[in-house]
């Protein structure tokens, strides 16, 4: 098998490295050219630089393109004595190290089980496993579903590649909207299984593998998300059991530290890094003005001797990112979180990395986890208690329960049975219903508990499904992307936390207060008191503030765009409201049939959901993107107007700011 480099490519470096994307075609017969040339072409729409390699690996039955960055050094290909070829897109972790011999080691082991080998893969990583004599293709994803796989299978072929809509590039992958995608989409913020808005593509669930030929092709999980039962531990000891595998993950995480720069927040999640890491790194945080988010993440900062940068978002910021950030997402990530897509163009070349704690959210402070927020005398207080759910309830049971109380969860919130046309309409819940019960049946069995089967929800697809995860996505294409989150130890170390404990992070609290008491005196940017403060205090003044506001004794705002949050987010309502631009582009494309198809969508309604939103009458802000965003890749991809003619995302003004 050959592979060779784009022309002025860096020479080959030994080692494991991050890339931008793959996409690749195998077929049980000899390719054609004008295959070998579709998939070429195609791999240029997951180059958003004008910069990046491609590096082509390919032989009579397949053809793969990786897309990676120009300081990026590859991962050697490497063949077997059973002319079994490994290609790795990523950054995976090999048992035996780095270089031709630790991939030699792995593909020996491969070869005496194959399953036990992808779950010694540790890291971010996507692979291909071909075997030339015996026409054979496996391809696998790590167990995070960091890099995530979008594929086809026909009768004598596989295409895939890492975002959903290339695939519309061959012939053989129809332009067919799935409308149920399109509902888990808008009602979760995410689709829940392995559709795809396209309903001949499906993803790659996360820690499996998917092979051909086979008697019937479908993915086969190597790795299983397992909870185990809470022994009834304190938050102190499950604490100490994490403080090894934080510091050890991120350690690896940092590694040298050459080139890379961490994105800093005034909240609890990134600090992590900031404890850890052996020598200070570039800090950098975005937000709308010199907030008190910025200021705290500069307090940060400076505990550590971590060179610090305020990168400034431009009012323009939230118009000019869409067709990017739509494009980057691939059509599935709510836009607005593509927040550092134009982090390239405002940062020193000398940063060819980006270290962030994302997902932490999720695993350690309990997103996933049915809760309720714990009152005092009425009021809300900030501490949950989980959601007491009957041991003994059905799967149907727990369905209903799932889809008035995941989070994110749009169901409960907005009018989404209007905006569909019948008989969706009358469908809609029913289907919710099932596939919410079809996947916690999928888990049912390894779960000790209600709460965790709930939780499996959300793990069933992993970081590539998740809401947020746009913000990975966004720095992939322009920088190495490194999360915290994305090493094996640390999750079988936050696996083994009960729900409990992970509400609220308090397990994760312990293992900071402890690791680095410096940075657990700074206020927390979400209470704007100590992380360490008990919960009755921030409830005091939190009374404080709202009897205060009651009675008119307001303060000032802090910056004169209604806009402009006090944190790293911008307020989304306002940003529909006072961004006229915005505003503009949302009434057209809602209004477009080549947009939300009149088939599936009430017009007349998203409308009214507009109108109500801009009067104040209600805030729609979440839906409202999700269907912008669904919207602008729907016109794109499948109604003709754009697939044609890509677009060139590699010259643009960004609409950022460096400050110092």
């Amino acid at each position: 098998m050959s592979c060779r480099d784009a022309p002025g490519s860096l020479p080959r470096v030994h080692g494991l490295a991050q890339l931008a994307g793959l996409i690749g075609l195998f077929a049980t017969r000899p390719l054609a050219d004008e295959e070998r040339a579709r998939v070429r072409d195609a791999a240029r729409g997951l180059d958003f630089t004008g910069v990046s390699r491609r590096d082509v690996w390919e032989s009579e039955c397949v053809i793969v393109v990786r897309v990676h960055h120009e300081h990026t050094p590859l991962s050697p290909t490497r063949t077997d004595a059973r002319g079994v070829s490994v290609l790795f897109d990523g950054r995976p972790r090999l048992p035996d190290g780095t270089g031709p011999a630790a991939v030699d080691a792995w593909l020996a082991r491969h070869e005496r089980d194959a399953e036990a080998a992808l779950a010694d893969l540790d890291g971010s990583f996507s692979v291909v496993l071909h075997d030339a004599r015996a026409r054979h293709i496996a391809i696998a994803t790590d167990r995070f579903n960091s890099r995530p796989l979008f594929y086809h299978v026909g009768p004598d072929v596989l295409v895939f590649a890492s975002q959903a809509g290339r695939l519309l590039r061959f012939p053989f992958v129809r332009p067919r909207l799935d409308p149920m995608a399109v509902k888990e989409f808008l009602t979760f913020q995410q689709v829940l299984d392995e559709r795809t808005f396209l309903a001949d593509v499906r993803a790659l669930p996360p820690g499996s593998s998917l092979e051909l030929p086979a008697a019937a092709p479908a993915p086969r999980r190597y790795w299983l998300w397992r909870p185990t039962p809470d022994a009834g531990d304190s938050a102190r000891a499950h604490g100490d059991r994490l403080t090894g595998p934080l510091v050890n993950a991120t350690q690896r995480l940092v590694g040298d530290g050459n080139g890379l720069g961490i994105l800093l927040s005034g909240g609890l999640d990134a600090r992590a890094i900031v404890a850890c890491a052996r020598r200070p790194l570039p800090a950098m945080t975005l937000g709308d003005y010199n907030n008190s988010e910025v200021r705290l993440a500069r307090r940060i900062a400076a505990a550590r001797g971590f060179p610090f940068a305020f990168v400034r978002r431009l009012p323009s910021h939230h118009v000019d990112l869409l067709d990017l950030a739509v494009a980057l997402g691939d059509g599935t990530h709510r836009y607005d979180n593509a927040q550092f897509a134009y982090l390239r163009a405002v940062l020193s070349p000398e940063i060819t990395a980006l270290a962030t704690a994302y997902s932490f959210d999720r695993f350690l402070k309990g997103n996933s986890i049915p809760k309720r927020v714990r009152r005092v005398r009425g009021w809300p207080v900030r501490r949950h208690d989980l959601l007491p759910i009957a041991a003994d309830i059905s799967p149907r049971g727990l369905a209903e329960t799932a889809l008035a109380e995941q989070a994110h969860c749009l169901w409960r919130n907005a009018p989404l049975t209007e905006i569909f046309q019948e008989p969706h309409r009358q469908t809609m819940k029913g289907e919710l219903l099932d596939t919410l019960e079809a996947l916690l049946r999928a888990h049912w069995d390894r779960c000790p508990d209600p709460i965790t089967r709930f939780e499996a929800l959300s793990y069933h697809m992993m970081f590539g499904r998740f809401p947020a995860y746009l913000n990975v996505l966004s720095i992939r294409h322009f920088f190495e992307d490194r999360v915290l989150g994305i090493d094996n130890a640390f999750l079988d170390a936050i696996v083994a936390i009960p729900p409990r404990l992970r509400v609220d992070g308090l397990a994760y609290r312990a293992t900071m207060g402890r690791l680095a008491p410096d940075l657990w005196r700074i206020p927390d940017g979400n209470t704007g008191m100590r992380p360490d403060t008990h919960y009755l205090a921030i409830y005091a003044l939190d009374r404080v503030r709202e009897l205060r506001h009651r009675v008119g004794l307001k303060h000032a705002p802090a910056h004169h765009d209604p806009a402009a949050a006090d944190r790293s987010w911008p307020n989304l309502a306002a940003l529909i409201r006072h961004r006229p631009l915005l505003a503009d582009r949302l009434a057209k494309t809602l209004a477009d049939p080549d947009a939300l198809p009149p088939d599936l969508f009430d017009s007349a309604a998203v409308t009214r959901l507009l109108e109500a939103h801009l009067s104040g009458e209600a805030n729609h802000a979440w839906l409202l993107f999700l269907l912008l965003t669904f919207g602008t890749w729907h016109r794109r991809h499948l109604a003709g107007r754009g697939i044609e003619a890509e677009q060139d995302f590699t010259v643009w003004p960004a609409p950022l700011e460096l400050m110092r």
